[in-house]
């Protein structure tokens, strides 16, 4: 009886339990209009709500001020019945969600925009957050005076539409939503969406009422009509995307600097031409319509064009040598160079400015149909005469490339100092280890050869490639006997390092199939090795003193400085959320979301 009692009990609990542990994902409860977010229904309120303003708070006593804030931009966001939800989330408490969106301090506030965040850096205060998330959200601008679109326009690039009195309803809701689902790049320029709404003004402006146009600052002003459906979205959002973006970067235009730096694109194709030039107008027109005609083609979105204009670069016309051009001899021409270990450059068989010769050139390397230009001197005869082997451009690769046995290479410059100190102790390192035929010792004068991108920044250096395809650079002083156990280990002997080719100035993938990476096996034993070893010499040699804990220490307090730019400083039409305080930069925080995660959650 007693069991039939506990079974029976048990089967009660059960449904409890489960409902317990089946939490609806799609719960949202809200208290004074904030959605109340934890680890269980965060990623799914992002996924059902494109544009949630989030509050990541904490146990700290900055977190508790700000709920008051808060509370005054729910109110605001209600009141005007924003598309933007207000959420709140314990970041402390949830670390699964600070595990996926990483918050390195609290309170903060951040925007969830169609799968992109956004972080307020400002003051916290209602007032200026909310300004901030208007600029964030792209909220279109009214115009209402002839002056005002003139003036913006000379700021930025404007995507204008002409609706007066709200009309045609579709279109001009479509246009609302065209601008707040617009997710613009970190790393230029931030277009803004403005409308006219007025008859008059309209009429003043010649605006023709129902349409759609892009005021282009990067063409000087170009206008570009919109002439599809007003209404339909995705068109109207395509046309904003290609026609607010150029697709030649300006090189001279310091606002898109940092896109070009930042391009993951694999080629770039480099038009050198003053703008002063007599053929320039008809050239550029060639050279853009090639982008544009080769940007629309989905196997052709590897090519980023840019455009470097002569007339800006007067100044900086030495760097044209490592695009390989004679500024006497070359000029105008055009370059296409790879991302790639050694930075390819690719030459046109000849001069061909035209529209198709243009693409034919770009379409020839990206199919892999033309050959890298390699800078190099003729090969000497005696070449491989000596301990030392003298390699030049043209038979560089296919010498390190040889999987036979181990090469040592040497990178110098002519006439320069250091090198010519340095050149006499590798000649006696060859000779010593003459009689090992595992080894073999080369040279390369990197001021009148190409060989990869890193050995070109810095010189002289020493880069070992062993029989198994892998490459080590060494980083150890001019020494013989460091040298040799360098290479007699396999490169073990040396201390490794966080980054394979450390303070390298350029920003490109070193390493190719060729010559991989280092192992994380290799990697780890090899810093296990020298721990120990510091461990040993560091025991001593460390006082510790009970109670002494570092965070308590004033030298390591870490005071948050407030960048904060006054509201009565602002032109909240103009500001680009790029170039204040109230948008965080930095990479780590701007994560896409991963809707993937839904159903784990």
């Amino acid at each position: 009886m007693n069991i039939k009692v506990f079974v029976s009990f048990l089967c009660f609990l059960l449904p409890c339990q489960a409902g317990k542990n089946d939490y609806d994902k799609e719960s949202y409860p809200r208290k004074d209009g904030v959605l109340l977010l934890d680890t269980h229904n965060f990623v799914a309120a992002m996924y059902k709500y494109k544009f949630v303003l989030v509050f990541c708070y904490g146990r700290n006593q900055e977190s508790t001020k700000a709920e008051i804030e808060v509370a005054k931009i729910a109110k605001k966001l209600q009141d005007t019945e924003s598309v933007v939800h207000m959420g709140k989330i314990n970041i402390e408490k949830e670390y699964e969600i600070d595990r996926k969106y990483p918050v390195t301090r609290v309170p903060l506030l951040r925007l969830f925009k169609n799968g992109k965040t956004y972080d307020y850096t400002g003051k916290f205060n209602a007032e200026d957050a909310l300004v901030w998330l208007d600029l964030a959200m792209n909220i279109p601008l009214q115009i209402n005076l002839s002056s005002e679109l003139k003036s913006l326009q000379d700021k930025v690039t404007v995507v204008l539409a002409c609706f007066p009195g709200k009309s045609p309803k579709k279109a001009y809701e479509t246009f609302n939503l065209v601008s707040e689902n617009f997710v613009y790049d970190e790393y230029m320029p931030l277009p803004r969406f403005a409308m006219i709404t007025s008859a008059t003004v309209a009429r003043n402006l010649g605006v023709t009422p129902g349409s759609v146009s892009v005021l282009q600052k990067f063409e000087d002003g170009l206008k570009i009509v919109y002439d599809g459906d007003t209404s339909n979205f995705d068109q109207l959002m395509k046309f904003v995307n290609e026609e607010s973006r150029p697709v030649v970067y300006k090189h001279h235009m310091t606002e898109y600097g940092l896109k070009i730096i930042h391009e993951t694109r694999t080629f770039q194709h480099l038009l050198f031409m003053s703008s002063d030039d007599r053929n320039y107008a008809q050239t550029w027109q060639n050279f853009k319509k090639a982008a544009k005609d080769f940007k629309k083609q989905p196997e052709n979105q590897e090519v980023c064009f840019v455009h470097v204009d002569l007339k800006h670069h007067e100044k900086n016309k030495q760097h044209l040598n490592f695009f390989h051009i004679d500024e006497k001899k070359d000029l105008p021409c055009n370059r296409i160079t790879k991302v790639d270990s050694y930075h390819s450059r690719f030459l046109p068989a000849r001069k061909d400015f035209s529209y198709e010769g243009f693409v034919k050139f770009t379409k020839d390397c990206v199919q892999g149909y033309l050959k890298r230009y390699v800078r190099s001197e003729n090969v000497p005869s005696d070449w491989d005469k000596y301990d030392v082997k003298v390699l030049v451009g043209k038979n560089y690769e296919d010498f390190v490339d040889d999987k036979k046995r181990t090469v040592f290479m040497m990178y110098y410059a002519s006439n320069d100092k250091k090198s010519d100190e340095t050149l006499p102790v590798f000649n006696e390192l060859a000779r010593e280890m003459s009689s090992d035929r595992a080894v073999v010792f080369g040279k390369m004068d990197v001021a009148l050869n190409d060989g990869e991108l890193d050995v070109h920044s810095n010189y002289p250096s020493f880069k070992m490639f062993t029989t198994d395809g892998k490459v080590r650079r060494y980083q150890g002083g001019v020494e013989i006997q460091a040298m040799k156990e360098f290479i007699k280990t396999g490169g073990k002997s040396q201390r490794p390092i966080d980054e394979e080719f450390e303070g390298a100035e350029f920003d490109f993938k070193w390493h190719d199939d060729l010559h991989p990476m280092p192992t994380v096996e290799e990697e780890e034993e090899r810093r296990a090795k020298w721990e120990k070893e510091e461990k040993e010499i560091l025991k001593n040699a460390i006082q510790h003193i009970v109670g002494a804990e570092p965070h308590n220490d004033p030298k390591h307090v870490v005071k948050e400085h407030d960048t904060h730019l006054p509201l009565e400083d602002r032109d909240v039409a103009y500001m680009d959320p790029n170039k204040h305080a109230e948008f965080d930069k930095h990479h780590e925080h701007e994560k896409d979301l991963h809707y993937e995660h839904f159903d784990e959650l």
